[in-house]
């Protein structure tokens, strides 16, 4: 009898209407979900395009500010470059000099300029942290890891308008 039912359904046409509506329903719910996805995850929120429009400063993926163009893309790094100087280390007994230039990455043009008013300023941080060390010291890659760091951490305290984001050691010789 059951066998009966089902055929005269089969005939009818109706043991396929149900399957076609749900696999129907299912393709719409997941094109839906796709388009609501690609909505909300797609476009950046609304502070930061007006951010990127107006040329501001947004924050990036490490969590630092960084500027934008008007295009929306970031502008390059600035740098800071300082003329090459020469202060003494101790090496126990006798003295040894190093001839050292830096380049600052400054998160913005205004960072550079401040540093530039306040060379004095940087070069006194630069020299006192410098002569304090030993040939010892910054011989190896981790002392030389150590002074990024800490000149990083000493030019930040003095700068106001931004950061100084990295340092780099362009010219560091020892004699």
């Amino acid at each position: 009898m059951a066998d009966e039912e089902k055929d005269e359904l089969e005939e009818a046409g109706g043991g396929r209407s149900p399957i076609l509506l749900i696999a129907i329903i299912g393709v719409v719910v997941l094109l839906g979900g796709g388009g609501a996805a690609y909505f909300f995850l797609a476009q950046p929120p609304a502070s930061e395009e007006a951010a990127a429009a107006e040329g501001g400063e947004t924050a990036s993926a490490d969590g630092e500010n960084a500027e934008v163009g008007p295009d929306g893309e970031p502008l390059p790094p600035a740098f800071f470059s300082m003329e090459p100087f020469v202060v003494n280390i101790n090496d126990g007994s006798k003295d040894r000099f190093l001839k050292l230039k830096v380049d600052l990455e400054v998160s913005s043009e205004a960072v550079s300029s401040e540093l530039d008013q306040r060379l004095p300023q940087v070069k006194d941080i630069m020299i006192g942290l410098l002569s304090s060390q030993s040939f010892s010291d910054i011989r190896s890659m981790e002392g030389k890891d150590y002074l990024r760091e800490e000149l990083q951490t000493r030019l930040n305290a003095v700068v106001r308008k931004g950061s100084v984001q990295q340092v780099f050691f362009t010219e560091f010789v020892v004699q």
